[in-house]
């Protein structure tokens, strides 16, 4: 699953490129929906094996270890705008998806030659979701997590238009998707260890839900706050 995930992410983000040369509003619309489809289906597909056998393979220390792969999904976050906004500056639309599809389809290479063929494979869950999913404590963590990554999705659409307004060039806009991409790979290390050494992950939960209300509050900012538009409120 990893690997085809990896594969089918690749192949939909350089096909996406090539969507500039579409004709006509609706097919570009469709063949846009079904690509991103498809590479949605991919990610999720790759992300859940990985997670899967990081929690197979270091059950002692899950948090630490889960907190390691949200270092490199930060880190993606910082690298991807920068190359992004230079390989478009460069070549236009298409250049970045292909670029970036094809490093995605060579570490589906790297997998397939490093991976160890004795890296235990995860059981086979006995528990429908169903029935986890009547559990309180798992509902409320699956709520959580999908209002975590609207917001996140919601960010990453709607900030680029949002300072435009700024006069900043595709790089600059890059380089302020830095700041959210490195934030996040330095905190959750540490968020990771914190879990792991006993504080109460409930808490840790309600305090960064907290700070992310406090964030999108200010950095449109709300109408009920008394704040001016501006890139020092976006930064922040």
């Amino acid at each position: 699953m990893l690997v085809i995930g990896i594969v089918l992410n690749a192949l939909s983000t350089i096909a996406f490129g090539f969507l500039t040369y579409v004709d006509g509003r609706y097919t570009f619309l469709l063949l846009s929906l079904l690509l991103r489809t498809l590479e949605s289906l991919g990610a999720t597909g790759a992300m859940v094996a990985a997670f899967s056998l990081t929690a197979v393979s270091f059950p002692e220390s899950v948090a630490s270890t889960f907190s390691a792969l949200e270092v490199c999904y930060g880190m993606g976050y910082i690298v991807g705008p920068t190359l992004g906004a230079l390989l478009f500056e460069v070549g236009d639309f298409p250049l970045p998806f292909i670029v970036m599809g094809l490093i995605t389809l060579g570490t589906s290479v790297l997998v397939c030659i490093l991976m160890k063929q004795d890296v235990p494979s995860p059981n086979k869950a006995k528990t429908k979701v169903m029935h986890l999913m009547s559990v309180p404590t798992v509902l409320i963590n699956s709520i959580a997590t999908v209002i975590t990554a609207t917001a996140m999705g919601y960010y990453s659409a709607t900030l680029e238009p949002h300072i435009r307004g700024f006069g900043l060039s595709s790089v600059d806009v890059g380089f302020v998707f830095i700041i959210s991409g490195g934030t996040y790979a330095l905190i959750a290390p540490v968020v990771g260890y914190i879990c792991d050494t006993g504080l109460n992950p409930k808490k840790v939960m309600i305090m960064g839900s907290i700070l992310t209300i406090i964030s999108y509050s200010i950095v449109g900012p709300a109408p009920f706050m008394p704040l001016e538009k501006s890139m020092v409120l976006v930064i922040i």
